[in-house]
């Protein structure tokens, strides 16, 4: 550590001593370039003139043991990054856009990962998130067996940002850290699964717990069908007869997720699945009843225009319980279903929207038959004797019916014959 010693002669012969071994281009240098590069980059900030100016010239010298074209176009704007880290955004802007006609290779990736790092583990929203993206993009640009080298130096970043509280920096945490594992043998795979389990059954917050349960199904996706049949059951096992109410509270998120991730691929999973979510959504702890709202509505909107019927038959059976909250389940389910289907959110109907334009949207995406049954019963729960079920129903049935009248004789056909059969 000859760059933190107090005498500017020590400095400057060190410096010189790297330059003259440098001059004589040894072949194994490419292995000591990232640790180079930190000390003359300390030494560029020096007090001392000459010390920076042998600096300068000796990374002028370490830049020519760099094969790669496109990193030694931008090598001066990592060396800026290393000795001020004001200049970091512009070089992790130059990492975005590297021109490159080969692969990164091990010494390449040296230079690049602490700058990304670093840029990972910034206040800037966008500068972390552009960070989080290259990780995210190795597996496209670098080669796969440097990537695994990197592990322990790519993984911790990626893991934090899981856990933070923006979500849209959750959200591509899971999917850069599911890009970067299939990279990494497979018992890195397994520790790094094992982390996320923990921290989504441990952590304090919501946030976290939520980011981790993100990314365990993002992972699982990376890893196909497979991966998700093997773990299914136990997932719902656990979301459903944990007495820890953290523990049950990451596993509905988990399948809420799954649904999410696999799309159709998660439909044989469906019923077992469902049953549980449903069950969240009616349970007494607030918690768990949120988790459930959230993974329900997840699961309302992969399925909701290719399998209506999945969607509906357990609204059927939830509406009809003797418990007030189940109710209330099937029409926070419908109101996902709706919306899902018609492709509007709560926020839509704060604006002018044309008369009927959700009914009609719904009659053209599911059959009448399996439609109309389900806005009734909807209709009749706008008339549950408990008021939170009631003005519920009322404000879902308002928003998607103009005129209650007209509705009800337009469908009476429809419904004579479904209670006839």
């Amino acid at each position: 550590k000859v760059e933190n010693d107090a005498s500017w002669r020590v400095q400057q012969a060190a410096i010189l001593l790297v330059e003259a071994v440098l001059r004589n281009k040894p072949k194994n240098i490419v292995k000591y370039v990232p640790n180079l590069v930190q000390s003359l980059g300390v030494a560029l900030k020096s007090a001392t003139s000459s010390i920076r100016d042998n600096a300068v010239d000796t990374i002028e010298l370490l830049k020519t043991s760099i094969a790669n074209e496109a990193v030694v176009d931008i090598f001066d704007y990592i060396v800026q990054a290393i000795s001020n880290p004001s200049s970091l955004p512009i070089a992790i802007d130059k990492i975005m856009h590297l021109n490159l006609i080969k692969r990164l290779d091990q010494t390449d990736l040296s230079l690049i990962i602490p700058i990304i790092a670093n840029g990972c583990n910034s206040p800037n929203l966008q500068l972390k998130t552009d960070s989080l993206k290259i990780f995210g993009q190795l597996p496209n640009i670098a080669i796969e067996s440097a990537i695994d080298q990197f592990s322990d130096e790519i993984i911790p970043p990626l893991l934090n940002g899981v856990s933070d509280s923006a979500p849209n920096v959750r959200a591509i945490s899971a999917a850069s850290l599911s890009s970067v594992v299939v990279c990494l043998k497979s018992e890195k795979y397994d520790q790094i699964m094992d982390t996320l389990i923990q921290e989504m059954t441990t952590k304090k917050s919501f946030s976290e717990r939520q980011g981790n349960s993100q990314a365990i199904a993002s992972l699982i996706k990376a890893h196909g069908v497979e991966q998700l049949d093997s773990h299914l059951q136990s997932f719902v096992d656990l979301a459903k007869n944990s007495k820890d109410l953290k523990v049950r509270e990451g596993y509905i998120s988990l399948l809420g997720f799954l649904s999410h991730f696999f799309g159709e691929e998660f439909s044989s999973g469906f019923d077992i699945s469902i049953e549980a979510v449903l069950d969240a959504c009616a349970d007494p702890n607030d918690a768990i009843r949120t988790v459930g709202l959230r993974s329900a509505s997840l699961i309302a909107k992969t399925f909701s225009l290719s399998h209506p019927q999945l969607i509906l038959k357990p609204y059927f059976a939830c509406a009809l319980k003797e418990n007030w909250r189940q109710r209330l389940c099937a029409v926070n389910f419908m109101k996902s279903f709706v919306m899902a289907t018609t492709g509007t959110t709560e926020a839509d109907d704060k604006g002018i929207r044309t008369i009927g334009e959700l009914l009609m949207k719904l009659e053209a995406a599911v059959d009448k038959e399996l439609l109309y049954p389900a806005l009734i019963t909807l209709w009749i729960l706008s008339a549950d004797p408990v008021p939170t079920v009631s003005q519920e129903a009322q404000l879902v049935w308002r928003q998607a019916i103009p005129n209650t009248g007209n509705f009800l004789r337009n469908t009476m056909d429809i419904l004579l014959e479904r209670i006839s059969v």
